[in-house]
């Protein structure tokens, strides 16, 4: 058993109400000292709630967060921060413009006894930092010539800079190569280590059972459980998440690829692609591997969703609503985006539901080639499974799909071919039934060129 004193966090029925949505609802669990510990679950289901209401982004509406023993009510993100607890989002805090060492002092630096700023103190300051963490940044470098996996330890040594006991992590390798991925995890098991409490967010589960000790589950708002991440199977954590179990994480369904739709012949662009060549057929996905290298977010769920149909749904010149209407509301059914109604600004939703809105508007337009960039990037695992289905129905319907995503799995999972590409170049083209993700690796990583490949 763990005594209170080992607690830095806890959450004592924190329910938090927005209008028309009950967004955490009576949650409670404890943060032990100098873990990592994951917060999962679906779109919706109250992780970035539950964040924003730590860092002070918003007020809880009942119940009690204690740090550090303590009752706390953060104003701000400021105030959070100032008081040990930082987060580090997917959009990186950094000013662009600015030097490393800049961005690690920024709002507090150090003063010469005549109040000026003590630029020699900040350089070596941040420079015991970034030695700290055992990675190559120059700390003059401005931060806009730096790598995503360099930023994140950018923002890292901030949060230390102002002794951060709890670091927020939300989504951290989603822009990472599996390199920087082996780097960050390494920095995260040092800071445990040295007595840092990690809140780690991400819906990569395999992630979560390498580098978390403890996780909570959250489901529709609701927490579901709490205990050490050993005790659990990923189909534990799938079937808690979602509610249900998802037989097939990739439900790909036989067919037959057609006449050829699209053709690309030696397609050029300075310093980006070389001579890049390929077919698609109808009815077939094609997928694009490599390594790692919009919306409209004012506008409602409803005019989201109706943008691309105005042509079809408007008659001179004006919008048929009830047609708008019944398009909207047969999206949202097919591709379960939880919205308290059609008037939800898309701005409100969690990104997981943004994304859900972004693809269903064009599932509504009902095109004949399919360009996804990332189509489930940001997206739980239950929403996942909805979007392949979706992608076998678009095929069914006689559509083609050309995808690209950094998910190995999901590329092997879904493609009835993969391109291979490294540095703007093919180096290579699998079946599906020679797909292994070694053999993509390798082409990906350094492989043959094309040419080779078909001699």
């Amino acid at each position: 058993m763990n005594s209170s004193e080992d607690h830095i966090l806890q959450f004592v029925h924190v329910t938090k109400r927005f209008p028309g949505v009950l967004a955490l609802d009576d949650v409670s669990f404890s943060v032990l000292k100098g873990v990592v510990h994951a917060l999962v679950g679906e779109n919706g289901a109250g992780k970035s709630t539950l964040i924003k209401i730590i860092t002070g982004v918003y007020q809880k509406t009942s119940g009690e967060i204690l740090y550090q023993g303590k009752p706390v009510a953060f104003m701000n993100p400021h105030n959070a921060l100032k008081n040990g607890i930082a987060a580090i989002y997917q959009e990186l805090n950094l000013i662009p413009a600015l030097t490393v060492a800049e961005n690690i002092f920024m709002g507090h630096h150090f003063r010469t006894e005549r109040n000026f700023i003590d630029w020699k103190k900040i350089w070596d300051e941040s420079q015991k930092f970034i030695d700290f963490l055992e990675v190559d940044v120059d700390i003059h470098a401005k931060v806009n010539t730096l790598g995503v996996a360099k930023k994140q330890v950018v923002e890292i040594a901030k949060a230390l800079s102002l002794n951060a006991q709890v670091l927020i992590m939300d989504e951290p390798t989603a822009a990472l190569a599996q390199k920087e991925i082996k780097t960050l995890f390494r920095i995260i098991r040092f800071l445990r280590e040295k007595g840092v409490t990690i809140l780690y967010i991400s819906h990569h589960l395999e992630e979560i059972f390498e580098i978390s000790d403890r996780v909570t589950v959250l489901r529709d708002g609701k927490q579901v459980i709490t205990t050490d991440t050993k005790d659990l199977t990923i189909e534990d954590l799938i079937r808690m998440m979602v509610g249900r179990n998802l037989v097939e994480k990739f439900p790909r369904e036989p067919h037959e690829a057609q006449e050829e739709v699209l053709r690309v012949e030696g397609f050029n662009r300075k310093d980006i692609l070389h001579h890049i060549s390929f077919r698609v057929k109808k009815g077939e996905i094609v997928g694009i591997a490599g390594m790692v290298g919009s919306g409209i977010l004012l506008l409602s769920v409803m005019n989201n969703l109706g943008l691309p149909l105005l042509p079809k749904i408007s008659h001179r010149g004006f919008v048929d609503d009830s047609e708008l209407t019944r398009v909207s509301n047969e999206m949202v059914k097919v591709m379960n985006i939880k919205t308290p109604s059609l008037s939800q600004q898309v701005m409100y939703l969690s990104g997981g539901n943004q994304q859900k809105v972004v693809l269903g508007k064009w599932f509504a337009r009902k095109c004949d080639i399919y360009l996804f960039d990332e189509p489930t990037r940001g997206v739980d695992v239950g929403a996942k499974v909805e979007i392949y289905h979706l992608m076998n129905k678009l095929i069914e319907n006689g559509a083609s799909i050309v995808m690209v995503s950094s998910e190995l799995l999901e590329i092997l999972g879904m493609s009835d071919r993969i391109i291979v590409m490294k540095e703007g170049r093919i180096t290579g083209e699998l079946s599906r039934d020679r797909a292994k993700q070694e053999e993509v690796l390798r082409l990906a990583i350094g492989g043959n060129n094309l040419n080779e490949l078909s001699r």
